[in-house]
This record gives structure tokens, C-alpha cells and sequence, in this order.
């Protein structure tokens, strides 16, 4: 007789809003786990003025962003271009106060803010489609969505 695997059924809103469990370390040294969704959309309206305040923040330091990439370098130039902001955006998106994440590293709140960009890029792409200088959604300036289907 041969035992058959038991699946695991996930449901549509864990197919299309996966979470991602971040482990980080406070200064004691004490790990402490995370989890970032990726944004609804009243996240997203919650969050987009100080995403807006953070793009202000970082052009008057002269901090950019090459080709809308962000990685760890780039995560890092934007913390310190604009560390209120960032520090909101973490505290909003894992649902922990400001004052917790103050007790947490710098590189710890960096690889939650890389957790949380790559959880939401899609739509932060769409949303500062604009600052990238693209249409949205894939789009080149100008492009309508038949002539993206076309290319």
C-alpha cells in the first residue's frame, strides 16, 4: 500500500498575497521574527505620502535610484536620505510600533524595508511610475495596453 502525499490547498488570497517571514536581531543580539504582506490597498493609500516625502527627502541629498532597482545599497542610501519616513513604512508594514523597530539594528530595518520593497515593488512601480519615468504597469511612456500586448 502506498501512502499518498497530503497536499497542502492554499487559498487564493495566499496565492496572490504570499508573506514573507523576516528574522532580524535586536541590538542585544535576540532574534525576532517578521511578517510582511504585501500592501492592500488601503496600505498602499496609508503609505503613499511617505513614500512621496522619502522620493522628496532623498532628491534634495542627491540620493538616486538606477533604473528603479533597489538592492541593498540602494535600500541603505534611502534609509539614511530619509530614515522617518522608512522607519513609518517598516512600523505601518510589519505592524509593530516606531519605538520596537528603534531596537532593532540598522541592518535589520534595512533587510525588512529590501522585505517590504520586494513584496510590493509591482505596485510601487505603478505607483512612482512617474519617478521611473515609465507608464505603469509595464509600460513605456505613452504606450496604451493593446501596443504592450502587441511588443
Amino acid at each position: 500500500m502506498t501512502k499518498e502525499k497530503e497536499k497542502v490547498e492554499k487559498s487564493d488570497e495566499q496565492i496572490l498575497f504570499p508573506e514573507v517571514k523576516v528574522t532580524v536581531k535586536d541590538m542585544k543580539g535576540k532574534e525576532k521574527e517578521y511578517v510582511v504582506k504585501p500592501w492592500s490597498f488601503g496600505d498602499l493609500m496609508e503609505v503613499s505620502p511617505l513614500i512621496e516625502e522619502m522620493f522628496d527627502q532623498m532628491e534634495k541629498r542627491g540620493t538616486t535610484i538606477d533604473d528603479g532597482i533597489f538592492d541593498f545599497k540602494a535600500i541603505k542610501n534611502i534609509y539614511f536620505s530619509a530614515i522617518s519616513q522608512v522607519s513609518k513604512i517598516v512600523s505601518h508594514t510589519v505592524k509593530v510600533s516606531e519605538e520596537e523597530l528603534m531596537k532593532l539594528s540598522i541592518d535589520s530595518i534595512i533587510l525588512l524595508a529590501t522585505a517590504i520593497w520586494n513584496s510590493n515593488s509591482d505596485s510601487l512601480k505603478n505607483v512612482l511610475s512617474p519617478f521611473f519615468g515609465t507608464g505603469g504597469a509595464g509600460l513605456e511612456e505613452g504606450q496604451s495596453e493593446e501596443q504592450k500586448d502587441q511588443s
